[in-house]
């Protein structure tokens, strides 16, 4: 009997670890399209030679983020491709 719960102790383990793996896994690859959305959506306006709101309020952000955490590496190189995308554009 003590056995049977041990072994299905160690079930509901394996399966509780194996789900919030999972989980995490799935939250993950979610921010990472988010993301990825993102920089298309600035590579197409950037494309289309109009600079949208949204872009503009991207550039603010990451420009108060910099401006927070002068360390924070990922977010000078989003501001840094975001304005090399902008120099290609006329008007910019």
């Amino acid at each position: 009997m003590k056995k049977k719960i041990a072994f299905l102790a160690i079930g509901i383990a394996f399966a509780l670890g194996f789900l919030t793996g999972s989980i995490v896994s799935i939250l993950k690859r979610a921010k990472g399209i988010e993301s990825s959305m993102t920089d298309l959506m600035t590579q197409r306006s950037v494309a289309k030679g109009t600079i949208s709101i949204e872009l503009m309020e991207k550039i603010e952000d990451l420009k108060e983020t910099v401006r927070e955490d002068p360390k924070d590496l990922a977010a000078w190189l989003k501001l840094g491709d975001i304005y090399k995308t902008c120099q290609k554009t006329p008007g910019f």
